[in-house]
């Protein structure tokens, strides 16, 4: 089980006549896995160390282009003990009718 605490702080348009609207944001999570990741192969089993508590930091830009269109991209960056780390980047598409 993957709990999860964090803070997120965005900048919000107070503008309601524009059709499209950008929100940049920045966010922080503390991670916490009750279990390591791994694997059991015959009599072994390997741990992926450093996995337990992870600091999380994402960086990105929500947007809705239109009443039912959405967009989103943000990269992201995890840490943890023992040279952990893990990097990404999601972009995304949401359309609803």
């Amino acid at each position: 089980m993957q709990s999860s605490v964090g803070l997120k702080a965005y900048m919000a348009n107070s503008s309601t006549a524009q059709a499209a609207t950008l929100q940049p944001f920045v966010e922080i999570n503390w991670l916490h896995n009750s279990h390591p990741y791994a694997i059991s192969m015959d009599d072994g089993q390997v741990e992926q160390d450093g996995s337990k508590n992870i600091a999380e930091f994402k960086l990105g830009v929500n947007g809705q282009i239109s009443p039912n269109a959405g967009v989103w991209l943000n990269a992201t960056s995890q840490l943890g003990s023992n040279d952990y780390r893990n990097y990404g980047v999601k972009v995304g598409f949401k359309y609803s009718f």
